[in-house]
């Protein structure tokens, strides 16, 4: 389907720019981008968590603010 990892395919570069266009002051968008890009998660393997890796693209979905970025 189209929204098949849809939070995983979010550019960032696109997502700056979107909220800009928006009005967006730049610090806002600034602050936004830090909490999307500094993002880190613990992944469920076989019952077992990992230790924390950065997330290197998208958008976390767990992250409060994730729906309205999408």
């Amino acid at each position: 389907s189209d929204q098949e990892k849809a939070f995983d395919r979010v550019k960032r570069s696109y997502l700056a720019s979107v909220l800009s266009n928006l009005g967006l002051s730049n610090n806002s968008v600034n602050i936004i981008m830090a909490i999307v890009v500094n993002a880190k998660v613990k992944i469920l393997v076989n019952g077992h968590l990992t230790d924390w890796v950065h997330m290197e693209t998208g958008v976390f979905q767990g992250n409060p603010l994730a729906p309205l970025l999408y």
